[in-house]
């Protein structure tokens, strides 16, 4: 009989259960202890689970969605999540923050479970250690609190991980192609889906007029739930991009296409943050710097697993895919705010802390995972306490 930890069901759900823990305490610890920086949540612990973008998505489940091009509106935020938790909150009764907490926890633990299954049958194969060090850097690094608030990004974890292990399995291009779309409805960054996607479908047509014939088929079909959104807005604001049309209300905006390409190209967004205040105001703490390093890092890890051939092509190009279009669309706008949080669902990043966590001595592995742990915790209590932790 197999040991429990060999098994991916419960490997993954005591993962999830543990780390998740650590949120749930720090959360608690910053409701009680923290002081308020600002008040972005209402007064109970439950509200500070949804600080920030979660108030948004709790208002769409509570109310639905409005538009006023003129100040910030809810049509940024992608419907998805929000269905899900209407859903929840008809069928239990329960409220928009306890529904949407629901959805956000049952996809992670599910998102905990698939990757412990698609690690255990990866090509590269993983031994117990390996797999089990990624489940846990999946569940530590820090910018994963995210997954267990009222946000989209455990739903979308999920999906993400469900379209790899099928296209491990070799599931058939048009499923493959309504998970890719069932992501775009859930972020705008599933559009990401359609590399892996394409390069799979290449793979697998014998001709290149049969890759062509099947990319006219199954592209737009992996971007159904964009689709689906922008005819929603059309129909009931008149305003298919209102989505993006919104976004000039967060952050800054850029003089001129040649400018924002300059500062791109330079890495300007990623380096100019070190220059806001002296270095005596610098701190591990701060999430202006936080989320520029954690982006960073990520690209690196990615570069280095694909250099070295740790990750396959599909892998690669997904996570390439959900690097670059937030930095390419709102990176310089938003003075790369909320950085570590889009990078904390590119999952092949896991895949290379992992495989690096199991070559180090143990001891040493676990000093990274409880420093990990413990950042966990105080960012939880942190964004529980109205810090700009976003």
């Amino acid at each position: 009989m197999k040991a429990w930890w060999s098994q991916p069901l419960l490997l993954g759900l005591f993962v999830y259960a543990w780390t998740s823990g650590i949120v749930v305490l720090g959360i608690s610890f910053g409701h009680q202890f923290v002081a308020p920086l600002q008040e972005t949540s209402g007064p109970s612990l439950p509200e500070k689970f949804s600080a920030y973008d979660g108030g948004w998505y709790k208002e769409i489940a509570a109310t639905g969605y409005h538009y006023d091009p003129n100040q910030q509106s809810p049509t940024a935020f992608f419907p998805l999540f929000p269905l899900l938790g209407r859903g929840v909150m008809y069928i239990t009764g329960l409220g928009p923050i306890g529904a949407l907490l629901s959805v956000a926890h049952i996809c992670l633990a599910a998102a905990f479970v698939v990757a412990a299954v698609y690690l255990r049958d990866r090509r590269l194969p993983s031994d117990q250690s390996t797999i089990s060090l990624t489940l846990l850097a999946l569940g530590l690094m820090p910018a994963t609190f995210f997954f267990r608030m009222t946000y989209s990004e455990s739903t979308f974890l999920l999906l993400t991980l469900v379209f790899l292990r099928g296209v491990q399995r070799e599931w058939s291009l048009p499923v493959l192609a309504l998970i890719a779309g069932l992501a775009s409805a859930c972020r705008p960054v599933g559009v990401g889906l359609l590399a892996p996607l394409l390069i799979y479908a290449w793979r697998c047509s014998p001709r290149c007029r049969t890759f062509l014939a099947r990319t006219a088929l199954y592209a737009p079909l992996a971007c159904w739930g964009l689709f689906a959104y922008a005819a929603f807005l059309y129909f009931q604001f008149d305003e298919p991009l209102a989505f993006a049309k919104i976004q000039v209300h967060w952050g800054r905006v850029a003089p001129s296409w040649t400018v924002k390409m300059l500062a791109l190209l330079s890495y300007q967004p990623i380096w100019e943050v070190f220059l806001w205040q002296p270095v005596a105001g610098w701190s591990v703490f701060a999430w202006e710097q936080v989320n520029a390093v954690y982006f960073a890092v990520s690209a690196i890890l990615i570069l280095f697993g694909t250099w070295q051939r740790r990750l396959n092509v599909y892998e690669t190009s997904l996570a390439v895919m959900l690097l670059l279009i937030p930095y390419l669309t709102r990176a310089y706008e938003m003075n790369m705010a909320s950085s570590a949080r889009f990078a904390a669902v590119a999952f092949p990043v896991y895949l290379i802390v992992g495989e690096g966590l199991a070559r180090l001595p143990p001891a040493v592995s676990a000093a990274v995972l409880g420093i990990s742990a413990f950042f966990l915790g105080a960012f939880s209590a942190l964004f529980a306490g109205g810090h700009p932790v976003f």
